[in-house]
């Protein structure tokens, strides 16, 4: 269960949402080194809100309090009901395998889910190749 794992519970930064989201960890950075006291007028239309956070509380002593909450709701918390939801869909369609279960691993797993992305050796397929029902003029086809 992703939300019971240690990513759920791990203290996360803004080297990880900078994976994700790049911008956004800048814009939290620069919020991080801002030292002037009209901190919270600068920042206040960065959606603090949406993390159950009071753009009228920032200042210099909260800022670091106020980012993380940030990060870990981006991360984490925003997402928690859909991935909810997404575990027990998986889990009624899929987690009864035993196939799933002794043969998978989790890297194979996980190109099942989402995916093989290895590069496809065009070459060896090439070389091992059998072609049947071709003719000369449709080698065009075959590059």
């Amino acid at each position: 269960h992703f939300l019971g794992s240690p990513l759920a519970k791990q203290e996360l930064g803004l080297e990880d949402l900078s994976q994700i989201e790049d911008a956004v960890a800048n814009g939290l950075r620069e919020v991080l080194e801002y030292s002037k006291d009209d901190i919270g007028e600068r920042y206040e239309d960065l959606g603090w809100e949406r993390a159950g956070l009071d753009s009228r509380e920032l200042c210099q002593a909260t800022k670091e309090h106020f980012v993380s909450t940030i990060v870990r709701w981006m991360l984490v918390d925003r997402n928690q009901a859909a991935l909810e939801e997404l575990g027990k869909g998986f889990e009624l369609s899929v987690g009864q395998s035993q196939m799933l279960r002794t043969l998978v691993d989790a890297r194979q797993l996980e190109q099942i889910v989402c995916g093989h992305t290895a590069a496809v050796d065009i070459e060896a397929i090439r070389s091992n190749a059998s072609y049947q029902g071709w003719d000369d003029e449709d080698d065009e086809y075959l590059d």
